[in-house]
């Protein structure tokens, strides 16, 4: 397939756009991975805090979400 240079240059820009979008998206969060060991079980949790909206999700192994909002 021949793409003409104008055609090329725009599918390099939506490429550029997109990336740009993705790398702000995720410096909106922190990530934090953690493992909780105890007797019965070990459970992988996924910490994702939101910077902004004061919002923290966990996510368990199980694949059940929980919400945190945090009031401060």
């Amino acid at each position: 397939m021949f793409l003409s240079p104008e055609r090329l240059q725009n599918y390099f820009v939506r490429m550029k756009q997109a990336e740009e979008e993705q790398n702000d998206f995720l410096s909106q969060w922190n990530i934090r991975l953690t493992i909780q060991l105890n007797q019965e079980e070990s459970i992988l949790v996924l910490h994702l805090e939101h910077k902004n909206l004061q919002m923290m999700i966990l996510l368990m192994e199980e694949m059940k979400l929980k919400y945190y909002y945090n009031k401060q």
